[in-house]
């Protein structure tokens, strides 16, 4: 209740008025109120896609471009894949149980 309160001052109307729009009841919506709805998304977006800047920024700062995961570790990573992995033999009669596999 308290965000449709927050989300109903920024744009200059009640949280009871915000709960209806969201739950498509009936409201009467006036151009005044959705030019304070886009104006409020809007200052939101943005403020958002800077904020993204500032961290996108501060992120390759850190690294300086690069890739902070040390290429040793993912070679060291089991990375086996296909029907010969002990995964797969193990989940293979599994899986084909649960999709009715093994009927077809």
């Amino acid at each position: 209740m308290l965000a449709y309160d927050a989300v109903a001052r920024s744009i200059g109307a009640t949280g009871s008025w915000v709960r209806k729009f969201i739950g498509h009841q009936p409201v009467r919506l006036d151009a005044d109120t959705f030019l304070r709805i886009h104006r409020t998304y809007q200052a939101n977006c943005d403020r958002w896609d800077a904020q993204a800047d500032e961290d996108r920024a501060a992120f390759f700062a850190l690294g300086g471009g690069d890739d902070a995961m040390d290429q040793s570790s993912i070679k060291s990573l089991d990375l086996a894949t296909g029907q010969n992995t002990p995964r797969c033999r193990l989940a293979a009669p599994m899986v084909a149980s649960l999709v009715d596999e093994d009927r077809q």
